[in-house]
């Protein structure tokens, strides 16, 4: 399955799950502002992505942050900061098993196609009938 993380008024967000939902591919929206920022899932991004590109600076809340704050940050501070200010990642954060996609743009799509279709193979020849193991997420033809 694949999980799509972000705000519930995200135009990047709307346009992948729009992406998504025209190709039949099943998936997950985690609005972060509904549901806090699980820290497991928030140190794989930050090993991922680096602190520094998950942090968008183009949002009301990075740019209210005193400047004492925004020039002192670390990886620790940072993850603690996102934590209690989800908004400030870039979005949309999209995942299929262990890895990991940010923002929504052609390359992106790509990888998740490719991570779809690897999937789909893995499954329909691990040894078991293919009929009984049919993968979560459908692709059409």
């Amino acid at each position: 399955m694949v999980r799509v993380f972000g705000a519930a008024d995200s135009r990047a967000c709307h346009k992948a799950i729009s992406w998504m939902e025209e190709r039949g591919v099943y998936h997950q929206f985690v609005d972060m502002g509904n549901y806090p920022v699980d820290r497991i899932i928030l140190k794989s991004w930050i090993h991922t992505f680096g602190w520094q590109s998950l942090i968008d600076k183009r949002t009301a809340t990075w740019r209210g942050l005193p400047p004492d704050i925004k020039d002192t940050l670390s990886a620790t501070t940072a993850g603690a900061l996102m934590i209690r200010q989800p908004d400030m990642l870039k979005t949309p954060i999209v995942g299929i098993k262990d890895i990991w996609l940010l923002g929504w743009n052609a390359p992106n799509k790509v990888r998740l196609l490719g991570q779809i279709y690897h999937n789909r193979a893995v499954r329909e020849h691990s040894g078991v009938n293919n009929k009984a193991a049919r993968p979560d997420i459908s692709m059409p033809g």
